[in-house]
């Protein structure tokens, strides 16, 4: 079935749209260098939705041509219930293609090559005395969404990424250090001739088995790129989501548009419409068009993340951000690329002036709310306004408000790291794919054990 030939306009109902998706996902796993899984996945699927009377009506079906059937189901129950009312606003129609992966997605590729890209690094983890331990992952997917309302919206678009991931221990004597190395790439190629940058990843990591515990305390400290994304995203980014804030009052008022939240050189954004990131979605899952949207724009508390239902309620304007784990479930606020602008210096002028202080340079997980938590992978410390030795670090923490204020510097270029493993969402079991970075982020205090 063609989606043009449903005729969703003619629908006697306030609208109504159908959102299709061709999923397709592969990934082998090895422990210590012998297989323990290997998968590959395709899947096609329907999301239908009808808004009549005030209320959404929602079906979900594997079978294409069952859709106009489940149309006709969803609209003879929406007539059983009486009207309330609640509004629902719809931008202006977007009719627009961008199938970017027609030569080049995950696919096409069959799971022997990508096999052999992945085998090509066990060499160097094999051939260390120091390895404890080593879980070697290639993952990937592509995806092709259609999106068609009654509203006029008519879009399609495709997006694909593979990845490797090394999770691996090194060990000396009683000393243990665990650490994690991944790249990502919309292009398959690109995974391989990677070897001088694991060989240096590894070799820096055995540096941290002599590392010595931090001493507990408040530092000045500097966010690398990738940590001062997942800073932006789990202290500030889930706040900008609206759904979060539907029937909070306080939360309404703590995070009210003009008020000033931050240091005045602090310029948070979400930006789906990136190419080549992991949250790249140029329309949602409504056939919004992705958009760049200040959440803060120098210091101030500019926007919110919206999907029609929040920017109705709120008065505000759709910003992009409806979006579903896959075509089985129905679209929500959620984050895309989410990350601070760049500044204008360089790291070296971030370092000037830290006496004593610490420099994370990747985490390992992080969250927060009015407070936040990072846990960093590697870090250093800084002292007399240049990098020193490794230091192993628990957790960064702070206050959102106060760590927003308290950012004193901004690297001048803006990097999103990619990943295939894990990501993030409001729901554990399978999350969202975004993308973490930023520009190096120095801030005056934080609190460092």
């Amino acid at each position: 079935m063609h989606l043009e030939e449903l005729h969703l306009e003619k629908l006697p109902c306030d609208y109504a749209d159908v959102r299709v998706e061709e999923r397709y996902r592969s990934n082998l796993v090895y422990r210590n260098f012998e297989t323990q899984s290997g998968i590959e996945l395709q899947d096609t699927s329907a999301f239908i939705r009808v808004f009549h009377n005030g209320r959404w009506f929602f079906s979900t079906t594997t079978d294409i041509e069952k859709i106009g059937r489940e149309i006709d189901r969803l609209m003879k129950l929406s007539g059983r219930f009486p009207g309330i009312s609640s509004p629902l606003t719809v931008p202006h129609a977007t009719r627009r293609n961008i199938i970017r992966c027609a030569d080049e997605n995950a696919r096409l590729h069959p799971l022997r090559e990508k096999k052999r890209v992945l085998e090509s690094y066990f060499f160097i983890y094999r051939k260390e005395k120091k390895l404890a331990d080593c879980t070697a992952i290639y993952a990937d997917w592509w995806i092709r969404k259609h999106i068609r309302s009654s509203k006029g919206h008519q879009c399609t678009y495709d997006t694909t990424m593979h990845g490797l991931h090394f999770d691996f221990t090194v060990k000396d004597g009683g000393q243990m250090f665990r650490s994690r190395f991944g790249v990502a790439y919309p292009v398959f190629l690109r995974l391989s001739g990677l070897q001088n940058l694991v060989s240096r990843d590894l070799a820096e990591a055995k540096r941290f088995l002599r590392a010595k515990t931090v001493k507990p305390g408040t530092y000045p400290v500097i966010l690398s790129e990738q940590t001062a994304g997942v800073f932006a995203h789990e202290s500030f980014g889930h706040k900008s989501e609206a759904d979060f804030m539907m029937g909070d009052k306080k939360m309404m008022e703590e995070w009210q548009i003009g008020k000033r939240v931050g240091a005045s050189t602090l310029s948070i954004v979400d930006r789906g419409n990136v190419w080549g990131t992991c949250g790249y979605c140029p329309f949602d899952d409504e056939g919004t068009m992705c958009r760049k949207t200040y959440l803060i724009r120098n210091g101030i508390l500019e926007g919110r993340l919206h999907s029609l239902e929040t920017a109705t309620a709120l008065g505000e304007k759709p910003t992009g951000n409806a979006r579903a784990i896959n075509g089985q479930f129905e679209p929500m606020v959620r984050m895309t690329n989410t990350y601070i602008e760049a500044g204008a210096s360089r790291f070296n002028e971030l370092l000037e002036g830290i006496e004593l202080g610490v420099y994370v340079k990747s985490f390992r997980h992080g969250s927060g709310l009015s407070t936040f938590t990072i846990a960093p992978d590697r870090a250093y410390m800084i002292r007399d306004g240049r990098l020193a030795e490794p230091v192993r670090v628990a957790v960064v923490s702070g206050t959102v408000f106060q760590t927003l204020k308290d950012i004193d510097g901004l690297s001048s270029r803006v990097r999103l790291f990619r990943s295939v493993i894990g990501g993030c969402g409001k729901s554990e079991q399978a999350p969202l794919p975004v993308s973490f970075g930023g520009p190096k982020v120095k801030v005056r205090q934080m609190h460092v054990s």
